[in-house]
């Protein structure tokens, strides 16, 4: 009947959109496809995940974000909209391949748009937003079996939306079917996904238990410096080396700091 693109008309590009080689769809119907892939995922989820998991999983997507809207329906409607982007990001590469770089940048812009112009609350706006940017990053990570803080990073990045991301980045993968995306050199390790929704949780309890090391005052009597950016920096780098065990002490935390703040003196210079 031609409801939804009255509603959502930043969809009407997709139609018709040719994707290359990765993909078998052209941009609406993958869309579409991710939709449906999703839903079977749902079902096939509890096998997948530990039974401890199970319980938290669907607490997790049945959380209502706003009104009586949950996380679920949200993401089955990032599953619609995740590549709103590639239309105006479309180029043809030297190698003659088509290729749609920073569209999930684009289409973070437009879903901005997309639910301001519906009236969505500002935290539905905010999710859907990290979904629709976010959504290559989670298959971009498992491209090889991913590093201890390279996941720390994402769920860091990603923080309540995380889960979302890799149940979307799942389903958008089983909806690429072209030829390329069956190539060995195409490497995407789903089941490390299925690991980290396990660690979804167990990186967030873990997050409430950190105490850090140094807090900003005493970092800038440490090292002698003002307040700026750079404090913020170093201790985004402290926090993260203690998430992986990389320090455990204020010993080695000082040692640190003094390694990041000389490559930041070393980069400026």
């Amino acid at each position: 009947m031609g409801i939804w693109q009255q509603i959502f008309p930043e969809v009407l590009p997709l139609r018709g959109l040719e994707q290359g080689e990765f993909h078998h769809l052209d941009g609406w119907d993958h869309s579409l496809a991710t939709l449906a892939e999703l839903e079977k995922l749902l079902k096939q989820l509890p096998r997948k995940i530990s039974p401890i998991d199970r319980g938290k999983v669907k607490e997790y997507l049945n959380y209502e974000i706003s009104g009586q809207r949950p996380r679920l329906w949200l993401l089955k409607l990032a599953c619609l909209l995740h590549d709103i982007g590639k239309p105006q990001t479309k180029t043809l590469g030297p190698d003659n391949r088509i290729h749609f770089y920073t569209h999930e940048k684009s289409g973070a812009q437009l879903a901005v748009k997309i639910g301001r112009r519906l009236k969505f609350s500002s935290r539905e706006i905010a999710a859907l937003k990290s979904l629709v940017l976010f959504h290559l990053r989670a298959g971009q990570l498992v491209n090889r079996k991913p590093a201890l803080r390279a996941k720390f990073r994402f769920f860091r990045d990603t923080a309540d939306n995380a889960l979302l991301i890799l149940l979307l980045s799942i389903a958008d993968r089983r909806a690429m079917r072209g030829r390329l995306s069956r190539e060995k050199e195409f490497v995407f390790l789903e089941e490390e996904l299925f690991l980290m929704i396990g660690e979804y949780f167990k990186n967030k309890e873990k997050a409430q238990k950190i105490i850090p090391l140094f807090n900003g005052y005493e970092l800038m009597d440490f090292l002698s410096i003002s307040p700026g950016p750079v404090i913020g920096k170093i201790l985004r780098e402290l926090k993260e080396a203690q998430a992986v065990n990389q320090i455990r002490d204020k010993q080695q935390a000082k040692n640190f700091a003094q390694k990041i703040y000389r490559k930041i003196n070393e980069a400026v210079l």
